[in-house]
């Protein structure tokens, strides 16, 4: 077992795999490892890590990036980043922005030497199939050259 990075507890969006699936927002413990990140149930009043949801490889990884938060968005979700495999993107919402930019630093110098790193990338979230920053449709499409695009954000 690889040793552990780093290790929190964030709001996770629903990935929505099917087309019946409800958006929803739960908190899920992290794990990140040299060779992936673990999330997992967790229960906030005992502090801890329940039943294993779900993993991605890092040499699954293709994108990490910050995600513009949505204008009438809680505080609980102000400091969303994207993890973007081959399954689609993976919304992580961390508490402060100290923790986030801790994250995708981290997660950057895992997976830098991954073969299929993408230049671009959205910086607005994908919902009913369709990115926001673009109203590109299908999670494929080719995204952004730039975050700081003023006329995207």
């Amino acid at each position: 077992m690889s040793e552990r990075i780093l290790e929190d507890v964030f709001i996770k969006r629903s990935q929505q795999k099917r087309k019946t699936s409800p958006l929803n927002f739960k908190e899920r413990l992290f794990i990140l490892t040299q060779n992936k990140i673990s999330y997992y149930d967790y229960d906030p009043e005992k502090g801890k890590k329940k039943g294993l949801k779900g993993t991605v490889d890092i040499e699954k990884i293709k994108c990490v990036e910050n995600v513009v938060p949505e204008k009438n968005d809680p505080a609980e979700r102000q400091y969303p980043f994207q993890i973007i495999y081959d399954e689609g993107p993976l919304y992580i919402f961390a508490k402060t922005e100290e923790v986030r930019k801790q994250w995708t630093h981290k997660l950057k110098q895992v997976v830098r030497f991954n073969k299929d790193l993408v230049q671009k990338y959205h910086p607005r979230f994908f919902v009913d199939g369709i990115w926001l920053c673009c109203q590109q449709g299908g999670e494929t499409s080719p995204g952004l050259p730039s975050a700081g695009d003023a006329e995207w954000v």
